[in-house]
């Protein structure tokens, strides 16, 4: 596996502020295919934002190939609600390259106006060779003032995020979201 080994779970963990650039090169990913999203709110149920793509994993050499940063750059929109859920559930389906994955992490960091409001730091473990997998995850979410709520739908995609995913704690992959709520 040639993966980044510079920047380390410990380093992207320290960050106060979203990064300006992303961390790695795009084509490093020859690993995990992303088939599904999910995000919603547990108790409601109301879902934010579901996504499921039903084609076989494209070959892990090549899916990368011709790609630009766009394709790791995401903008949501979600309702206002997603703001006052208490608690989160996100289900992520993938598809897992011909290798075995040891230690497969993902950390996740959610700023507002470059300060860092939230993280997350999901271990997925061990995923075996060219495996479909689904693994959902409840979280509790950190309620926010009324205050920094109203700013929070007032400042479209000034509420960002940087997921960084690693292998063994090498950096194989980073994708960057920006969120506007109505």
């Amino acid at each position: 596996m040639s993966l980044t080994s510079t920047i380390t779970p410990e380093f992207v963990s320290s960050l106060k502020a979203p990064t300006s650039s992303f961390l790695c090169p795009i084509d490093k990913n020859k690993y995990i295919q992303f088939k599904g999203f999910k995000i919603r709110d547990v108790e409601s149920g109301e879902v934010f934002y579901n996504v499921h793509d039903p084609t076989e994993p494209e070959n892990f050499d090549t899916f990368m190939n011709g790609m630009n940063d766009s394709y790791r750059t995401l903008h949501y929109t979600f309702s206002k609600n997603y703001l006052k859920a208490k608690h989160i559930g996100t289900t992520v389906e993938f598809a897992t390259c011909p290798e075995a994955i040891p230690n497969f992490r993902m950390i996740e960091r959610h700023y507002f106006k470059n300060k860092l409001i939230k993280s997350f730091d999901f271990s997925f473990g061990f995923c075996i060779p060219n495996s479909k997998n689904t693994w959902e995850n409840v979280y509790e979410v950190p309620k926010i003032s009324p205050g920094l709520y109203k700013e929070m739908i007032q400042n479209p995609e000034a509420t960002c995020s940087d997921s960084f995913y690693f292998i063994d704690d090498k950096l194989f992959m980073h994708n960057k979201a920006y969120f506007t709520f109505k």
